[in-house]
């Protein structure tokens, strides 16, 4: 296999400087270990050789570039903000590693290309799913092509499924479990083909999930709410606040801040929302708010660094609460319901945590996109938006969509 890598000198006139945050941003890092690839995107279509930007968190003292798991044996500083790789043609798997003082691997970030010999080569590829990616129905297929393809037919085992435009997101629903092979065709103006595509996935079942109370009154504590722009949105770097609109204790301690600025960020609020329906339950069902399901207020604070994600990429509520048996992780988008709450990452590397409201969806009852409930700037501050999965910049990606639902007392592990 060819791999070669150059550096090159960053671009851009002045690059900021990483800084640890506590959590998801589209400006910063969940931690200072990280290490991100800002360009080119996942699934873009790129000529070799092509250019990588990357950006690296402040512990992190050297880079390795691997391509399709295969290290190339050299090292970059984290300084070097700009790479060059020649690659074949044809689908590659490209993971950038951030290393410690003694090369030991403090985190990675991995992006899935297609890569042409030629820029006037006609192309269809994947956005969504990647080769060898385990999904569960429903697969959310989104494929672009070069501007020469008019129209492309999905195959799902060797059976069409579906034409679409590229770009246009398909909604794959099937009960088939184990490999599968996808397949894009890529047709011009008359319904010729072109060029086509294939990648294997494999579906597994989800886990079951039962419903819950606790989404309700999620929901019920999100209307007592002010949506006016009372809480703005803001996330100041090189801070301890927690992005809460309220001061919370627990057990006497402070485990959520409101900072003096009426603002809140997203990791904030939903923790926020979260703790506040807690102390409902708890005095709905005469219980006490400093025990949840037994935590210590040092657990408390362990589980906010797992709600505010700990890696680029990563969970973030539904680990926090499975993992203290307070919940349990939603894997099928059909299983998702208003009140769970969800971490997901866009095409362009940042993050969102919400609470889920509902889904976009198409006459053909393709899911289009999310609306949700958080703190963000596009509603200027607390409040509701949506947001669409597809093939373009700042797109979520649906393999990234992380979903937790709270339980009630009664169904706690």
């Amino acid at each position: 296999m060819r791999f070669t890598w150059m550096i090159l000198p960053l671009l851009s006139a002045c690059a900021p400087s990483p800084q640890t945050r506590p959590g998801p941003d589209p400006d910063g890092f969940a931690q200072s270990i990280d290490v991100r690839i800002t360009n080119p995107e996942d699934g873009a279509v790129v000529t070799s050789p092509f250019a990588m930007t990357v950006e690296a968190g402040d512990d992190v003292i050297s880079l390795q570039l691997l391509l399709d798991g295969e290290a190339s044996g050299r090292r970059l500083s984290p300084d070097d903000r700009r790479v060059l790789v020649t690659a074949d043609p044809g689908r590659r798997r490209v993971t950038l590693q951030a290393l410690d003082k003694n090369g030991d691997v403090l985190s990675e970030d991995t992006l899935r290309v297609t890569v042409l010999a030629d820029a006037s080569d006609e192309y269809v590829a994947f956005a969504t799913p990647y080769d060898d990616a385990a999904v569960v129905s429903p697969v959310q297929l989104i494929p672009t092509a070069s501007d020469g393809v008019a129209q492309i037919e999905l195959r799902a085992g060797g059976e069409p499924v579906a034409v679409v435009s590229p770009g246009e997101v398909y909604t794959l629903r099937t009960g088939h479990l184990g490999a599968l092979t996808l397949s894009a065709r890529g047709l011009d103006a008359d319904g010729a083909l072109l060029t086509e595509t294939s990648l294997d996935v494999t579906l597994r079942a989800p886990s079951p999930v039962a419903e819950s109370g606790f989404n309700e009154r999620i929901l019920q504590l999100i209307d007592t709410y002010p949506d006016d722009g009372t809480y703005t949105y803001y996330w100041p770097s090189g801070t301890s606040w927690s992005g809460s609109t309220r001061d919370i204790y627990y057990q006497g301690a402070l485990v959520a801040d409101d900072g003096g600025f009426s603002s809140c960020y997203c990791s904030g609020i939903t923790w926020e929302l979260y703790l506040e329906t807690w102390r409902g339950v708890a005095a709905e069902m005469g219980l006490s708010f400093d025990d949840l399901n037994g935590l210590s207020d040092t657990d408390l604070k362990t589980m906010r660094t797992d709600w505010y994600v700990r890696e680029l990429d990563g969970p973030g509520p539904d680990v926090a609460l499975s993992a203290r048996g307070l919940g349990a992780r939603v894997e099928s988008l059909d299983d998702l319901r208003p009140g769970d709450l969800v971490q997901f990452w866009r095409t362009s590397g940042s993050g969102h945590t919400v609470v889920f409201v509902g889904f976009e969806e198409d006459d053909a009852g393709n899911l289009t996109g999310i609306t949700y409930v958080s703190c963000q700037g596009a509603s200027f501050g607390f409040g509701e938006n949506t947001e669409y999965f597809g093939a373009f910049s700042g797109a979520i990606d649906p393999l990234l969509l992380f979903a937790g639902r709270p339980t009630m007392p009664s169904s706690w592990r």
